[in-house]
């Protein structure tokens, strides 16, 4: 935080002495700096987003991840979150067909209520107060956040057999 606001008030201060007048520099700073927040927000989830579906695949072991993603994977909030975002899916998959109205991204398939009760039951999972393999709590993760996963396709099978993987490599099915 501090080497942004040395970057932005190094800015300014050019732009200042070049005669750019001094609230449009500031303002050309703030910019500046904001732009770059986003761009790096943007890479550390793209690699955080790597490393969690490295984890779930067996491409990487949990140990060997770094101590922020180890945390995540542990993280009962972390877990929570998870939760709800599949009590969500549920919930918005037993809705199907949105009748004339137009879903928020990501548009959820109706599932059977056969797959909406493992969803449920992998959302109580993940809240119970044990330990939990991190690998399974990394499938979850990809599982809820990649738009490639199971969860947003069409077919019930696919998403039940993730969902019962998951369950397996929680330790819990």
């Amino acid at each position: 935080m501090a080497l942004v606001l040395v970057v932005c008030a190094a800015g300014a201060t050019l732009a200042f002495e070049i005669g750019v007048d001094l609230v449009t520099a500031l303002l050309m700073a703030c910019a500046a700096a904001v732009v770059g927040a986003i761009v790096v927000k943007i890479g550390t989830d793209v690699r955080t987003a790597r490393l969690v579906r490295a984890i779930a695949d067996g491409d990487l072991e949990p140990d060997a991840a770094p101590d922020r993603i180890k945390a995540r994977l542990a993280s009962p909030h972390h877990r929570r979150t998870l939760a709800r975002a599949l009590r969500k899916l549920s919930t918005d998959a037993a809705k199907y067909p949105w009748q004339g109205r137009l879903a928020a991204p990501p548009i959820i398939p109706h599932f059977q209520p056969e797959t909406r009760g493992q969803l449920i039951h992998l959302a109580e999972v993940l809240e119970s107060p044990d330990a939990l393999e991190p690998r399974g709590v990394a499938l979850v993760e990809d599982l809820v956040s990649n738009p490639a996963s199971p969860l947003f396709g069409w077919s019930d099978e696919e998403a039940e057999v993730e969902v019962r993987r998951a369950l397996f490599m929680l330790d819990s099915y």
